[in-house]
């Protein structure tokens, strides 16, 4: 006869133990199962963002290439009506070609915007440091937005100070201030806009400033979102994004400073010798010939402006 087995504490805890470690275990692998599922849900959805991206990107670059095309000789053409090439136009028939020709360049511009925005969110953007001359690029920048300031009626204030050599990306700096200087003369009715240059020791300061209608509080933190527009604009909402987002690329930085009713101040701050991961670029200014760094008189990625006199506008896109 054998007595019955008589469960003691010590068997419980074991027991408990045991059913504790198993119950785990189990948990463990379904968990790991699950975790295995959404990777492989995650690593398809990744997929399929890329492939999305890659997709955005082509359509970008189709539509804005080959409306650019077309654009470009709506342009062309109009400036050498307006130039007289076929004739005397009367005041009239001027009058709507200077309208055809300004709309021709606002949607140019907007297509730049498209090619750059497409470039910046794909990281295709690259950015050649070399010794620039400041004064030429600003210079350069002033005389782009100089005749919409004059019809506007506004002053255009040019900077002191500003002569001096930066290693920078001359093309988009002049495509920064080109786009801030813009945005100020189309935004003030009345006043002035202007650039002004601060040096410090190792950085400089550009700063577009305008006595336009100012930005809200609540708008200033919005003005460098993608897609995001003020109350009154017009355009994309990409122009100010790029311009930070190239700042950036430049080793710099694009702030706001706005009073409403007093107007706005757009600083770029731009390090005087940038640096490529803690390490300061070399640039061999013995190899570089006077002038050769300066800009060309186009915004980034646009069509080249012809000299004056020449009369194969139309053929350079």
């Amino acid at each position: 006869y054998r007595r019955p087995y008589e469960v003691t504490a010590r068997d419980v805890r074991l027991g408990i133990s045991v059913a504790t470690h198993a119950a785990v275990a189990i948990g463990n692998a379904r968990l790991h199962e699950r975790v295995e599922q959404r990777s492989q849900e995650l690593a398809a959805a990744y997929a399929q963002l890329g492939e999305a991206t890659q997709a955005k990107e082509r359509f970008y670059n189709a539509v804005s290439h080959d409306l650019r095309t077309p654009v470009g000789a709506i342009k062309g053409y109009s400036e050498l009506m307006l130039e007289g090439l076929a004739g005397e136009l009367p005041e009239r028939a001027r009058r709507f070609v200077e309208n055809s020709a300004r709309a021709a360049e606002n949607l140019l511009s907007l297509l730049n915007d498209l090619l750059d925005f497409a470039k910046l969110q794909a990281n295709r953007v690259e950015v050649e440091l070399s010794s620039t001359d400041l004064q030429r690029v600003v210079e350069d920048a002033l005389l782009s937005v100089r005749p919409q300031a004059e019809e506007n009626g506004l002053e255009l204030i040019e900077p002191r100070d500003c002569n001096m050599m930066i290693v920078t990306d001359g093309r988009r700096l002049r495509q920064i201030l080109v786009n801030l200087l813009g945005n100020a003369v189309k935004f003030t009715k009345t006043g002035r806009v202007g650039l002004e240059c601060t040096v410090h020791s190792d950085s400089i300061e550009l700063a577009v400033f305008d006595t336009g209608p100012g930005i809200p509080p609540d708008d200033r933190a919005r003005v460098f979102r993608e897609f995001e527009q003020i109350k009154g604009s017009i355009g994309t909402g990409l122009g100010l994004p790029i311009c930070a987002n190239l700042a950036s690329l430049l080793g710099g930085s694009l702030d706001v400073e706005s009073e409403v009713g007093k107007g706005s101040r757009f600083v770029l701050r731009l390090p005087i010798q940038p640096t490529t991961a803690g390490t300061p670029v070399d640039v061999d200014e013995s190899a570089i010939p006077p002038g050769d760094d300066a800009p060309p008189s186009t915004v980034a990625d646009g069509p080249t402006q012809p000299p004056p006199g020449r009369r194969d506008a139309v053929q350079v896109f």
